[in-house]
């Protein structure tokens, strides 16, 4: 008897290998036939679903921003007894030591793509900035955090943790990228949400040194 289709797990495997691809060679070098290869799915199937490859990657930043927020809410589950302000510092532990869900869990070659840079900013204000948003007016209800605009803070800390301190996106050395997250933390603190700890900057100096290293051993796997 011939297997019944199934259109979740179809979608599902050209997600996959796109997210695959794009990860390993970039978005623009990319091709539609690499899709179809590492997905094993036919391209008229996957046209089926997808108009292009802009729609390709559209719909794998939605569903990685989408799980990172599940996990996020599901962290948040845990902390009880908190303020709000304890509860955000704690969250931005578990960010920063989470493979799944800190910066670097995306690929430098995805960090180099106009597209993908675009498209995960526009995603992360959609779906993660919100989250962190909630905490932020559980410190303004507890007196914990006193800031008067928890939406924009939210989007402000999202954008430069994630894009403007990602030295990958805009390049810089270890001190001028350590001076752009230590601004961040003053800006915060001076936005009476004193969220980002010295320990949040030591994490972040660590994890992109890390994501350094990863762009120049691809540099000379590449050559």
């Amino acid at each position: 008897m011939p297997r019944r289709y199934n259109s979740k797990e179809t979608i599902a495997l050209i997600l996959s290998a796109a997210m695959k691809c794009f990860n390993e060679k970039g978005f623009d070098k990319t091709s539609m036939q690499e899709i179809v290869t590492e997905s094993g799915v036919s391209k008229g199937s996957i046209f089926h679903h997808f108009s292009s490859k802009e729609e390709i990657l559209m719909a794998v930043i939605v569903n990685r921003a989408k799980a990172q927020d599940q996990v996020i809410r599901k962290w948040i589950d845990q902390l009880k007894g908190m303020t709000g302000k304890e509860k955000m510092i704690a969250l931005l532990d578990r960010v920063f030591e989470d493979a799944d869900v800190s910066p670097d869990a995306l690929s430098v070659q995805i960090f180099k793509s106009p597209q993908m840079i675009l498209a995960t900013m526009q995603e992360s204000l959609k779906i993660v900035a919100p989250t962190y948003a909630k905490i932020f007016k559980e410190g303004m209800e507890d007196g914990s955090i006193k800031t008067t605009l928890p939406n924009q803070c939210t989007e402000a800390l999202v954008m430069l943790m994630n894009y403007w301190c990602n030295p990958i996106i805009f390049e810089c050395d270890t001190e001028n990228l350590l001076n752009r997250m230590l601004f961040t933390q003053q800006m915060m603190r001076a936005l009476g949400a004193d969220v980002i700890t010295d320990n949040h900057v030591s994490q972040f100096m660590k994890l992109y040194k890390n994501l350094n290293n990863e762009e120049i051993q691809n540099g000379t796997d590449n050559n």
